[in-house]
């Protein structure tokens, strides 16, 4: 072979050589992840060995970086050594899809692979938002809580692809609700809503309410709100704002000229279409462009101030002031929401915490009599607006409730509340077993039981038959003619109405029961309001020891010609304290004849009551004007009083 040949031999070997390394160069893969689908281990060195650092459980994820064609360098556990990686399977890329948001009916695994078996990451709770950004065969490639790992795709639902239903329901929040970003009970809380807001709902998705407040689509759970019809005539009050939009009718294209120039609260009336109209005006505004609050109308309750106050513009501390109140201010319509009053206040409405005011039900429950009356001096009237009208001294009035210091009264000026303090009770509407009687001659009817302040409605001619059916001061209560009302009794009087009192300038008497000898005593009472000369006694059973008569000062009330027991019937009957009265012998009739025998009429023997004579329980029923007459219990050391055995009924 000459020089020229060999020459090009070795140029060709060479080039082999350097692409045969070329080729070697390329069979070793860069670092990628992996896994086995059996156990493998982690060797100290490259080669084959018998020795192993730690043992790599199946489906472990591992970043490999090879070293040869049969090597490759990885850290498991914190340990760093080699592994033959020739049965690796490499984590599939799969498809990438534009990100969007998915949750999970139930909790599930995050896991490491997209393969059955796979370690876990950690748990998704239920119904909590994720982020997917591919799909790998039958699993999705999720971001959860800063972790990125897979769940199976059939576990998995779209949050755009929840059900949902258009909606026109207004809500209230029962409690402090927590509004979400998404309609999941693991979705980030967005805001709260306070007990009473007041809502108008979108949409329902997923056991959600959708709902627009501001800037912000939120959803609240339905489970924890009340839902109204949206034309419910429920109370609702909304701060409106300056930059608040107005309408002049519930649509969109009915936007008014019209602004408020300074936030301020106002009361709601409910319409359709998400709308709400400003009690009041002809103007309206969309239900979720204000805060509004459902509020419950205190009905019967008077408030009394008991301190200067702010009232705030929401019902939450360190709000902004709407008005000033003072102390000692009376109101009558009162609203409430939570721990917070609404009150108005001139022509502003405004929240008070309900610690800042003295608050006295009228109890619906208890029956009043009714009862004339007549105010003693000028007086603070509070009507339906809740601000104070005065009212001048010597008005008639008509009781109809009370409680603590305060009468609701009807009166010239409408139907109100007055303190009790400017209030003179004339007499009670009392009734009587009714008769029927024959006008002896021309009977005038008043509308009020009082010469002066009473006005004759009209006359029954002689010969009319009317009905008797109870009486108030010296007049009696008739109906005949056409005519309701009071009427002299001359000439009416039945074996009902004797020993009612004969004139209007009726006593004032109290009452004295000593426990520890059963006396009952009557008294009247001279100029300065202390007891005088005593008008009638009598010996009265009183409560067993199990069931005993209170002791205390208190208020005779309610009075019932019979009262029903359980099994039994007592002839005038006068409340003292609830379910306690002052009553005759118990019947086993709606007659005094028929008088319950075998059983003991003194002693430690009622439920509480004070079980009298006849004649002494008609006497107080007749003459011991309600709402007036005080009766006092003491458990001993009163002596009898002089006089007393010479007016004492048996």
């Amino acid at each position: 072979m000459n020089q020229p040949m060999r020459k090009k031999v070795w140029l060709m070997i060479l080039l082999l050589m350097i692409l045969s390394c070329a080729a070697l160069a390329e069979e070793i893969p860069a670092a990628f992840e992996g896994y086995f689908e059996k156990t493998v281990f982690l060797r100290p060195s490259p080669a084959a060995s018998s020795e192993s650092l730690a043992a790599i459980p199946a489906l472990t994820l591992l970043r490999l970086e090879p070293v040869d064609e049969r090597y490759a360098k990885a850290t498991y556990e914190g340990k760093s050594g080699y592994i033959y990686y020739a049965e690796v399977l490499r984590v599939p890329e799969g498809t990438p899809v534009e990100p969007y948001l998915a949750y999970l009916p139930e909790s599930k695994y995050l896991f490491v692979l997209p393969a059955d078996g796979a370690a876990s990451l950690l748990t998704i709770p239920a119904e909590t938002p994720l982020t997917v950004t591919a799909e790998v065969d039958r699993f999705l490639l999720v971001e959860y809580a800063g972790q990125t790992g897979y769940v199976y795709a059939r576990d998995a639902e779209a949050i755009d692809g929840m059900y949902a239903r258009p909606t026109d329901a207004e809500f209230t929040a029962d409690a402090a609700v927590a509004a979400r970003r998404y309609p999941l009970s693991g979705a980030p809380v967005v805001l709260t809503l306070e007990a009473g807001r007041a809502c108008m709902a979108e949409a329902v998705c997923n056991g959600y309410y959708r709902v627009t407040l501001g800037e912000e689509t939120v959803y609240v759970p339905v489970d924890q709100v009340t839902t109204q019809r949206a034309a419910a005539a429920t109370a609702r009050a909304a701060l409106i704002t300056p930059g608040t939009v107005l309408f002049t009718a519930p649509d969109q294209s009915a936007r008014a000229e019209a602004h408020l120039p300074q936030a301020c609260v106002m009361l709601l009336e409910a319409q359709e279409n998400g709308f709400q109209r400003l009690r009041g005006t002809p103007l309206y505004v969309r239900a979720n462009d204000v805060e509004a609050w459902a509020v419950e109308h205190q009905e019967g309750l008077c408030l009394r101030v008991t301190a200067d106050a702010s009232l705030m513009v929401r019902p939450q501390a360190g709000a902004e002031a709407a008005a000033d109140i003072a102390a000692g201010g009376l109101l009558a319509e009162v609203y409430a929401v939570g721990d917070w009053y609404l009150l108005p206040v001139a022509a502003a409405w405004g929240f008070l915490p309900q610690d800042a005011a003295v608050v006295a039900a009228l109890n619906e429950d208890d029956p009043m009599m009714l009862t004339a009356a007549v105010t003693t001096q000028e007086a603070a009237f509070f009507g339906a607006s809740g601000a104070p009208e005065t009212v001048p001294a010597g008005m008639r009035l008509v009781i109809t409730g009370g409680a603590e210091e305060f009468w609701r009264v009807t009166c010239g000026a409408g139907e109100g509340l007055l303190p009790k303090a400017d209030v003179r009770i004339l007499g009670s509407d009392t009734p009587l077993t009714v008769y029927t009687v024959t006008a002896p001659a021309d009977i005038p009817v008043m509308d009020f039981p009082d010469s002066t302040l009473g006005t004759v409605k009209g006359t029954i001619p002689a010969g009319t038959s009317l009905r008797v059916t109870g009486f108030n001061r010296c007049y009696l209560m008739v109906t005949g003619g056409g005519y309701t009302g009071y009427a002299p009794q001359e000439g009416l009087l039945t074996a009902e109405s004797r020993g009612i009192p004969a004139t209007e300038e009726v006593p004032d008497y109290q009452l004295v029961l000593d426990k520890s000898t059963g006396m009952c005593y009557a008294f009247t009472m001279d100029e300065d309001g202390n007891l005088a000369e005593v008008v009638i006694c009598a010996e009265v059973g009183i409560g067993k020891r199990t069931t005993p008569t209170p002791a205390g000062t208190f208020t005779l009330g309610y009075k019932e010609r019979w009262h029903t027991f359980t099994h039994t019937y007592t002839p005038h009957t006068t409340e003292y304290v609830q379910a306690r009265y002052v009553h005759g012998w118990p019947c086993v009739e709606r007659s005094s004849a028929s008088v319950k025998t075998g059983m003991m009429v003194t002693g430690m023997v009622t439920g509480g009551c004070l079980r009298s004579p006849f004649e002494f329980a008609e006497w107080v029923y007749k003459n011991c004007t309600s709402y007036l007459t005080q009766l006092t219990i003491v458990s001993g050391g009163f002596e009898a009083p002089e006089g007393a055995e010479a007016v004492q009924v048996r």
